[in-house]
């Protein structure tokens, strides 16, 4: 369940549910000996919640620019597997990777870091593709027109 509350271009947002990623990494160790080990990592959030801003400039642009004003609360859990070896059942080893990917989360995304996203078009009503600020706008006007 995703619950978005917009107020200004501020908004609480709480995800309860469940998004799987999957990611194959290649660590290089190099002691006397250098080598490769491939790891599979299987990551799934389970909840995120916060405050997020989000900001859109004016058009020509296509994208939005969104980041939360304070480390956002998350539920990970992981999967991590080395070869044909599934290394979850070692806790100390699965914190430290779940707490790097945290890190990661609260270096790229709290303000005033921010990420962004190209805005979708959608289809106006003759068929058209508009972008959105376009589509939005058409809605706004034909909503406010009854």
């Amino acid at each position: 369940m995703l619950c978005l509350t917009i107020q200004a271009g501020d908004a609480n947002i709480c995800f309860d549910g469940k998004l799987e990623l999957k990611f194959e990494i290649t660590v290089a160790i190099a002691t006397i000996f250098s080598y490769e080990i491939t790891a599979l990592l299987g990551v799934t959030c389970t909840h995120l919640s916060g405050k997020i801003h989000f900001s859109c400039r004016a058009p020509p642009s296509d994208r939005v620019w969104f980041g939360f004003y304070e480390e956002p609360k998350v539920k990970l859990t992981i999967d991590p597997t080395i070869g044909s070896t599934n290394v979850a059942g070692f806790p100390k080893l699965t914190r430290i990777i779940v707490n790097k990917i945290k890190q990661e989360l609260v270096e790229m995304l709290v303000m005033p870091e921010m990420d962004d996203l190209p805005i979708p078009k959608f289809k106006a009503p003759n068929g058209e593709a508009k972008e959105a600020t376009v589509a939005f706008e058409f809605a706004r006007k034909k909503h406010t027109d009854r």
